[in-house]
């Protein structure tokens, strides 16, 4: 385990949860949802909602990383902040 995991995990960050493949996968397909909306987005000059729905689909593929790995991002300063520090 990596120092700023361990790190996370005591600043209550992260929560240790069961791991589970089956949550990961529909959050990847979530995210690969997300991925296709931001390149509709894009094609209707909408770049800014492609950007969120892109980024929507970022995090939530590191969450899904996360959850493979029994981890979850807690609320404490910030779940989507969390998530990215975790992954990184």
């Amino acid at each position: 385990m990596s120092d700023v995991i361990a790190q996370m995990l005591l600043n209550r960050r992260l929560a240790r949860v069961s791991a589970n493949r089956a949550h990961a996968l529909t959050v990847i397909e979530m995210a690969e949802k997300h991925v296709q909306t931001a390149q509709v987005l894009a094609g209707m000059d909408d770049r800014t909602m492609a950007f969120t729905a892109a980024d929507d689909a970022a995090r939530k593929a590191l969450a899904a990383v996360l959850a493979v790995e029994g981890l979850r991002a807690r609320p404490v300063g910030g779940a989507h902040r969390n998530t990215q520090i975790a992954a990184a």
